[in-house]
């Protein structure tokens, strides 16, 4: 097994990749109290003291419940409780506790102060981020210490001050011959708050000079580190950040220009708790950069460019949202939908039918269906206003954080409830079809082409996450519904066959094949089901 973050991943030939993803509520439930039964074996009441206490600050705080979907960061905020800190608000001061606390540990008659410890693997750790070559995760000792000479003696002193940290502090670690952080994010935060503790044009020059570091994936992490440490240190210091970055597109940006820059500010945002952008440049890129969603438009900007821009309008207040879209169907006499992979000259032959897809004839009356699916924030005003029990889905804190992406973790019942509150219904399974196919009968959405990532979010796209909804303009049915395929299979009204106890569902996700996300598709589960890539799209009659 080799593993390895999302961006720094290379294939290897006979390796399946699987994508793993945060730690689920039941998980950080199941590691708090395996941990306390290992801290206090033999005192059940400290034990039961201590995971109460650490459960309620996870809980009572939600940007300490994001921190614990990490497994390192878990692991660091029960350290800090474990040794009676209180627990920080902000992930970078999270970090910056725990490496203290790790630093202090190292304390001994005659060593370095834990201070001047931290401020020598804040040099070695930009000193890697900013190698040559590229980010490096780890470096021979040698090398290390060749770039913290100047601070020791001589090389020698400052490898045997690496050696020494590997058994002290353990914030570095042996690699073999090599030696690397603890973990990598370690890294990115020593180096984030070694630049933040450069002058400020120096800070500019280094992240926005040239080929700007701050757009590169592997300096992704850093520069939100980063972020959160200038806004500790004021908003002026996140203003003028703020504002250099927005003079880096230009007086007249091309939308992949905009899309960038909208894409970093907005990922930076989540650490600024309680920050307004004051630019107006930002407001005004905000909308200009709704053409992302347009099929002709979007083709000058590179996918990840897209989906950091949506993201950001997703957390700034998407203009889509608030308000259904509808899209007409018009009724269809002796519509065929189905498909069978028996016979090439047959009715709706698709080789990669399964047997419970059998073609049918239908006749539909004229019928409308969500232009999207039902997102996060139209489900939210449900939850909100709403009067049926039992309206939360599974994760739901955890998906407010993205208002635009697709609505999951609802049964069948949830989304029943919630298209009648809407004024609508759920789709029958042959209207979603019919939707997805178009008047003329087609394998995919677009027609008989084949798909691939840039026109679906399923499994070659790597994503591994639900995507704001409409972001694969290319992918929409000729009548104009998005998502159709792809990103989050969908619930339907249908049953799987009369008297079952199952309901169809339609359309792929982003963790399924592109087998499976055909217009033809057809799973089904209990109405009781909840799953993290099932959502549903309204339906109504045409008004």
């Amino acid at each position: 097994m080799v593993t390895s973050r999302p961006e720094g991943k290379i294939p290897i030939p006979g390796f399946e990749e699987a994508l793993i993803g945060d730690l689920e509520p039941e998980a950080i439930r199941w590691f708090l109290e395996k941990l306390a039964k290992q801290l206090y074996a033999t005192d059940e009441t400290r034990e039961r003291l201590f995971r109460e206490e650490l459960e309620a600050a996870v809980n009572g705080r939600r940007e300490i419940r994001k921190m614990t979907r990490n497994p390192v960061m878990l692991t660091a905020l029960a350290v800090l409780q474990h040794n009676n800190v209180k627990l920080p608000e902000k992930r970078v001061d999270l970090y910056g506790s725990i490496l203290e606390w790790l630093a202090k540990q190292r304390a001994k008659p005659g060593r370095m102060s834990a201070v001047d410890c931290l401020l020598r693997l804040r040099e070695l750790a930009l000193e890697m981020q900013n190698h040559e070559e590229g980010r490096q995760k780890q470096v021979t000792l040698a090398w290390a210490g060749e770039k913290l000479a100047a601070r020791f003696a001589n090389r020698e002193a400052a490898e045997r001050f690496l050696r020494a940290e590997q058994a002290d502090s353990g914030i570095v670690v042996s690699r073999g011959r090599e030696i690397a952080y603890w973990h990598l994010t370690f890294q990115e935060y020593l180096a984030a708050l070694e630049i933040a503790g450069w002058e400020d044009a120096d800070q500019y020059k280094l992240l926005l000079g040239g080929e700007p570091k701050i757009y590169r994936p592997e300096w992704r992490e850093t520069v939100l580190l980063y972020g959160g440490l200038l806004h500790i240190m004021g908003p002026r210091k996140v203003d003028a950040l703020l504002r250099k970055v927005l003079d880096k597109m230009g007086k007249q940006p091309s939308l992949a220009d905009r899309a960038k820059c909208v894409g970093l500010i907005g990922a930076l945002l989540p650490d600024l708790v309680g920050y307004t952008v004051a630019d107006e440049r930002y407001a005004e890129s905000l909308r200009l950069v709704m053409d992302i969603f347009d099929a002709e438009k979007s083709k000058s900007v590179p996918f990840p460019d897209r989906l950091a821009a949506a993201e950001a309008l997703g957390q700034a207040g998407d203009p889509r949202l608030g308000k259904h879209a509808w899209v007409s169907i018009p009724s269809a006499k002796d519509y065929w939908i189905g498909a069978q992979g028996r016979d090439p000259m047959g009715r709706n032959y698709d080789r990669e039918a399964d047997r419970g897809e059998t073609p049918r004839r239908v006749d539909l009356a004229p019928f409308r269906i969500g232009k999207y699916p039902v997102t996060v924030a139209d489900y939210l005003t449900f939850v909100e206003e709403g009067t049926a029990p039992d309206r939360e889905p599974k994760n739901w804190d955890e998906q407010q954080e993205h208002p635009n992406w697709p609505v999951v973790n609802v049964t069948w019942h949830q989304a029943t409830a919630y298209c009648e509150w809407a004024g609508g219904r759920l789709p029958t399974e042959e209207e979603w079809e019919r939707a997805a196919r178009g008047p003329n009968g087609t394998k995919y959405p677009w027609g008989n082409g084949g798909i691939n990532p840039s026109r679906a979010n399923y499994d070659e796209g790597g994503i591994g996450h639900p995507t704001p909804v409409g972001l694969y303009p290319s992918g929409a049915s000729v009548e104009g519904a998005c998502d159709l395929v792809g990103n989050v299979f969908e619930w339907t009204s249908s049953r799987w066959f009369v008297g079952s106890g199952t309901y169809v569902w339609r359309g792929g996700c982003f963790i399924y094949s592109r087998r499976d996300a055909r217009s033809s598709f057809r799973p089904h589960s209990r109405p009781a089901g909840q799953f993290p890539y099932l959502g549903f799209r309204l339906a109504g009659g045409i008004t």
